[in-house]
């Protein structure tokens, strides 16, 4: 049973500097996945997206299965995967393997994609936004794939802003490579309503009604656009490994931008209107698994304008 524990803001530690640039900063000595040789479809179009949150949405089959399956294949015989553990503090450890690897043609992919159902976000009048539109302008460089066995999980904590230069994250990609049971684990999991309500009252956090669901169930080429004040949880595989592709798609502004993009203070200007998710009671559908549930508070994470896309 999952246990909800005390939380607190964190970020990892920044490997480089970033360029003042709006491209993705690049690491060296990172290994490619070899995206030239994958069954990429380039005209492949993706779902449109659902709406999961308040700001928070996944787009369904924004990899086909043989990509995903071809992705998975290339990973686990790169030999770039090495065990990661990472103490959260209060006994709340993470244990999985992490690969990095910078692909151009893989990247370029997703970024296209992306772009038919990523909205522009225009700074509300009478905030500290206003007169400023942000734009998608591509992904974080560094594409990570991580490998949960069973045993692994990752626990309760938020996602850090990501930076280069004028770009900014506004979102976390987690991209599911392989589709798992219900009965098989493995899914991501939002705090109770009454506990998150209770940790956003103790840390004095903003209040306002955000996450729709309390969990989605990996599907394979599924893509969460998992916002960063979102407290979530991977809970272990119980019987099968489960893969995922994490990176971020970054938002490039003319105007200089200072801390994390605030999602409150924008209005979102759509290529399509997303679907809004609105099941009720504890429906499953299809592809991944969300169960309704009642809105509760988040935290909004502002990051240090030093971290850069390098940092997962």
């Amino acid at each position: 049973m999952l246990q909800w524990l005390p939380f607190t803001p964190f970020a990892f530690p920044c490997p480089k500097r970033c360029a003042g640039s709006p491209q993705p900063a690049v690491l060296t000595d990172t290994p490619s996945l070899g995206g030239d040789d994958l069954p990429l479809q380039p005209d492949w179009r993706p779902q449109p997206l659902a709406q999961l949150g308040n700001n928070t949405f996944i787009v369904r089959e924004l990899l086909t299965r043989s990509e995903s399956e071809a992705i998975i294949a290339a990973a686990e015989g790169s030999g770039a995967f090495s065990p990661e553990r990472i103490d959260f503090g209060w006994g709340r450890v993470s244990t999985r393997d992490v690969a990095r690897f910078e692909d151009p043609s893989l990247s370029h992919v997703l970024s296209q994609r992306l772009q038919m159902v990523l909205p522009d976000l225009i700074g509300r009048n009478a905030t500290s936004s206003q007169e400023k539109v942000w734009r998608p302008s591509g992904l974080n460089s560094v594409l990570r794939i991580a490998r949960y066995r069973p045993g692994d999980q990752l626990p309760l904590h938020n996602d850090h802003v990501t930076f280069a230069g004028r770009c900014r994250s506004a979102w976390t990609l987690t991209i599911y490579l392989n589709s798992l049971l219900p009965s098989e684990g493995g899914r991501i999991v939002f705090p109770p309503a009454s506990q998150e309500a209770w940790l956003a009252r103790s840390l004095g956090l903003r209040e306002e009604p955000n996450m729709f669901v309390e969990a989605v169930q990996p599907a394979a080429g599924a893509g969460l656009l998992l916002a960063h004040d979102v407290l979530h949880a991977a809970l272990s595989p119980s019987t099968r490994t489960k893969f995922i592709l994490r990176t971020e798609p970054l938002y490039w502004s003319s105007k200089a931008t200072t801390g994390a993009i605030p999602m409150w203070e924008v209005d979102m200007r759509w290529p399509s209107a997303p679907r809004l998710f609105s099941s009720r009671g504890n429906d499953e559908v299809e592809p991944g698994i969300y169960t309704s549930r009642s809105v509760c508070s988040l935290e909004q994470v502002v990051a240090t304008e030093r971290e850069c896309p390098s940092c997962s």
